[in-house]
């Protein structure tokens, strides 16, 4: 009788661990399309996207494992050349584009919000803060690759820091805050 249970206990945990894969395939997909909605901005060398909502829907709702998971299966799949990347972009060649930081800050972000929202009560602040931390490190590795891209071609480190900033992230902030109160809300109704 103890092999029993212990025979359907690993199939519980199996079961388990197959429908969080599928999941997190499936959240894959969605950062995926999420990438072919994308526009250029003018003055800007990163498009605007709605990656952003994915990956912290990635966090919110599969949690720091299962979310990075998610982001990771991203990166691996357009590194390898499937054109999942904004504007259709796929392949290695994507590691010397502007906007490789913030793919590096998708990763990051993904797992903090995971992690933050699993240690306590669903509540709006408590998404909303885990939220913009979540943001905030996008922007932040997004910049930092940014200003490296900017002072590669040529610029002052303290002129390729404000162009970062100028072009990276202020034009973006406005359209994240609204993907994270949509964001937000589907976490904190779903139950």
């Amino acid at each position: 009788m103890k092999s029993l249970t212990w025979v359907f206990g690993r199939v519980d945990v199996l079961r388990a661990f197959l429908i969080s894969l599928v999941w997190s395939f499936l959240m894959t997909l969605l950062i995926a399309v999420s990438a072919r909605f994308s526009f250029m901005l003018p003055l800007s060398p990163v498009p605007v996207t709605l990656q952003v909502a994915a990956v912290l829907l990635a966090g919110f709702m599969l949690g720091p494992k299962w979310g990075t998971w998610s982001v990771v299966q991203y990166l691996i799949l357009g590194l390898m050349g499937a054109p999942v990347f904004a504007m259709g972009v796929g392949g290695p060649a994507v590691l010397f584009q502007p906007s490789f930081g913030y793919l590096l800050g998708f990763v990051l972000s993904a797992f903090l919000v995971g992690y933050t929202v699993s240690k306590g009560r669903r509540t709006v602040w408590r998404g909303l803060s885990a939220g913009a931390l979540g943001i905030a490190l996008i922007y932040f590795a997004g910049a930092v690759w940014l200003t490296g891209y900017f002072a590669l071609g040529g610029m002052s480190f303290s002129r390729a820091c404000v162009s970062a900033i100028a072009q990276g992230v202020v034009p973006f902030v406005l359209v994240d805050a609204l993907k994270l109160g949509v964001v937000v809300s589907i976490w904190t109704l779903r139950r």
